[in-house]
């Protein structure tokens, strides 16, 4: 496979996986009603996080050589980054 054409398919994923890793960074960063006892929008903003770590992941599927990996990290991102990081937050 060309690294174009590896870059493109890498780009076209990293448009739905990072939808999904905003929507997932604004649900947890807003918190819950519970939570959100405040006026504030972000009650935890830490959780915008997400999007940087999910980036590495955008930059390892398109120059790396294992894109089918890097493609399924790209979706996975938030769901890793809470499970390594939720300890510290």
């Amino acid at each position: 496979m060309t690294k174009g054409k590896r870059i493109s398919i890498a780009l076209i994923n990293a448009v739905p996986s990072g939808l999904l890793t905003l929507l997932i960074a604004l649900f947890f960063a807003s918190g819950t009603i519970a939570e959100n006892y405040t006026d504030e929008t972000f009650v935890a903003p830490q959780f915008f996080w997400m999007i940087p770590f999910w980036a590495i992941f955008v930059v390892i599927a398109c120059f790396k050589r294992c894109l089918i990996i890097g493609i399924i990290l790209m979706y996975l991102a938030p769901f890793i980054f809470l499970f390594l990081f939720m300890r510290l937050l």
